[in-house]
């Protein structure tokens, strides 16, 4: 192999997570640090800008997760191929991957135009920040490619082992949007007037069309994609159904975190914009706290892509154990790092009162919750290596939808909990989704000869 591209099926486990979540858990900090950085200047803006930029980014995620979903499917589609030895068919696959994603990307940036206010306005009522989330997401549409595009292409690159691309990637936005957010936001005195929150979105334009082209120059370059010519990359309906199956369901998983946000800001709607600022702001900070598991995790997907391939069940059993360990350990100190230091890191974003009651509640409430989230990722990404996407839908709709609505319902409603009923809420959903996905991962990886609950030479 050549350049950043690994082969997973061989040498330490240890040693490939290291080499490869790292760079992920790395990729993954900056992109939280840049939505950070839009948090933290639209919080200088207003409370109202916040709150719009909340509702905002969370329903635009619907097109960020459209990428995401291909990450994950081409991830898991190509890695199978590569393990198997079967160059051609990863080629191909990750070829029509990327002509597909070119394809739903102009589909989205269409129905985003209509569909996305529609949906804000839904869930936002006559918010006065549901004006300002409007016009953020409009503006925001011009960066799908940097996202449903991009993220296709990342999919080929992490499943040949390569993180370090979107690592890189991901450190010149972050740093490009420091500096471009409050020169867009305020602009130059004398030179150009501000856009205020409409600048966010322009810097977000400007710094992910250039993570498209550096991914685009580095994945055509890779072992899997330097020889495809460019007709291959014209979708073929006849090779897109294996595709499909895995990218599909993932990106369904993802819409559904995206329903979990919707829904929690339905019921933080009548407690008005310091509750929905405070929801932005300790989502974003439980995110950054969560990054080494999301990245440890992440790093299981191609592992387990590439060894179900080769038929080394043994090995993935191995990786499954490093990473949730090693994933208790963080979140442990993520939850020292709250109970410690949770409203001076809150009242970085905003200094009101309100705001900061709420966002620390959250934080406080949703860190018992920790450890099960590292459940639900490991479960999430073996599930994904193991072609089995559908699995990870299913327990992302009761934890993000049925569950959330029914525990949301009885928490602000008969119990009358208010906004801490919303937290509970969270809380509760997470609780009974890994309790969910522990019983579906343990027979599903059954059915495909991996007994997780036995020593690994009985895996055969």
């Amino acid at each position: 192999m050549s350049g950043k591209e690994r082969d997973l099926t061989q040498g330490s486990i240890l040693g490939h997570i290291r080499a490869v979540a790292i760079p992920a858990a790395l990729s993954l900090l900056f992109v939280t640090l840049y939505n950070v950085t839009d948090t933290f200047y639209a919080g200088k803006i207003s409370t109202e800008a916040q709150a719009g930029l909340g509702l905002g980014s969370q329903l635009f995620f619907i097109i960020i997760g459209t990428g995401v979903g291909f990450r994950i499917g081409v991830s898991a589609f190509v890695g199978n191929a590569i393990g198997a030895g079967d160059r051609q068919a990863a080629a191909r696959a990750a070829a029509q991957a990327i002509g597909a994603s070119v394809v739903v990307c102009a589909l989205a940036m269409v129905a985003g135009f209509w569909g996305l206010p529609a949906l804000a306005r839904a869930v936002g009522g006559d918010n006065a920040y549901v004006d300002n989330a409007v016009t953020y997401m409009r503006l925001m549409l011009l960066s799908a490619p940097g996202f449903i595009v991009t993220y296709a292409m990342t999919g080929t690159l992490s499943a040949q082992g390569d993180t370090v691309t979107q690592e890189r990637a991901q450190l010149a936005a972050t740093l490009a949007n420091v500096g471009l957010n409050p020169l867009f936001i305020w602009g130059i005195p004398g030179v150009f007037d501000g856009f205020g929150l409409n600048g966010i979105a322009l810097s977000t334009i400007l710094c992910q069309s250039g993570v498209l082209l550096f991914i685009g120059w580095s994945a055509f370059r890779s072992d899997v994609l330097r020889d495809i010519a460019w007709r291959d990359l014209l979708p073929r309906w006849g090779k897109q159904k294996d595709l499909m199956r895995n990218v599909i369901p993932a990106c369904s998983t993802i819409y559904v975190t995206v329903l979990g946000g919707v829904i929690a800001q339905f019921f933080l709607r009548p407690y008005g914009a310091d509750a929905v600022a405070a929801y932005g702001v300790g989502f974003r900070l439980q995110q950054l706290l969560l990054l080494p598991v999301i990245g440890l995790t992440t790093a299981l997907l191609p592992l387990t892509a590439q060894n179900i391939g080769a038929e080394k069940q043994d090995r993935i059993r191995e990786a499954v154990g490093l990473t949730a360990m090693a994933g208790c350990v963080f979140v442990a100190l993520g939850a020292v790092v709250i109970w410690t230091m949770g409203e001076p890191l809150v009242r970085l974003f905003n200094d009101d009162d309100a705001v900061v009651a709420h966002a620390v509640m959250f934080l406080q409430i949703l860190s018992f919750g920790l450890p099960f989230l590292v459940l639900i990722f490991v479960s999430q990404n073996l599930l994904q290596g193991l072609e089995r996407p559908n699995w990870p839908l299913l327990i992302g709709v009761w934890r993000l939808g049925i569950g959330l609505a029914l525990f949301g319902w009885l928490f602000t409603g008969p119990m009358g909990l208010e906004v801490r009923g919303v937290w509970l809420a969270l809380l509760a959903g997470g609780v009974t989704g890994a309790v969910l996905a522990a019983i579906i991962t343990l027979r599903v990886a059954r059915g495909a000869g991996l007994n997780l609950l036995r020593p690994a030479d009985q895996n055969h």
